[in-house]
């Protein structure tokens, strides 16, 4: 079953070829930063990009990008920083710390307000704890995506939202038999 939730998560994350091109590109901004900030920020987008090439370097910029980000109080780039260590240690299959970051991750969007954000988190979550076979806290979590989406209609392609919903229902069935 972790294997489906793993699947779900790159077909819909995931487009190789961009990927490969825009993580040279951010390469070369990175070299080119001017100060701290701008360059943790572009470290942490690099890390983004490569973590399903070399997740251990993933891992270690995220983590170095991130105490800059918390020297510069930057609590836009903590959350964001926050999340992807989130998303990186479920591709690890360390669902405790995925959920641990990714719970701080929500905090600090719902703080700041980024619904955009907060939605990915709480998919994430749900993603999680589905590979869990936590349907109940999965269920709990894609549904608040749909209540922000409710409110604020620019926050979240819901469609992925709904499939990841009927998956939830359609495993839960299959643990009854």
């Amino acid at each position: 079953m972790n294997k489906i939730f793993t699947l779900f998560f790159i077909l819909l994350n995931f487009s190789f070829a961009y990927s490969n091109e825009k993580s040279d590109s951010l390469a070369v901004l990175v070299t080119q930063a001017k100060t701290p900030l701008e360059k943790a920020n572009l470290n942490l987008e690099y890390s983004w990009k490569i973590k399903y090439t070399d997740l251990d370097q993933a891992f270690s910029i995220c983590e170095t990008s991130m105490e800059v980000l918390i020297d510069q109080d930057d609590q836009n780039g903590i959350a964001v920083a926050k999340s992807y260590l989130g998303v990186y240690y479920y591709l690890d299959n360390n669902m405790a710390l995925a959920i641990k970051y990714l719970k701080e991750a929500a905090v600090l969007f719902k703080d700041l307000e980024n619904s955009a954000r907060l939605c990915k988190v709480y998919n994430n979550l749900g993603l999680a704890y589905g590979s869990l076979f936590d349907y109940n806290t999965a269920l709990k979590y894609y549904n608040k995506v749909l209540e922000i989406k409710e409110k604020d209609p620019e926050s979240f392609d819901i469609s992925t939202n709904l499939i990841n919903i009927a998956t939830i229902y359609y495993l839960s069935l299959i643990h009854i038999w």
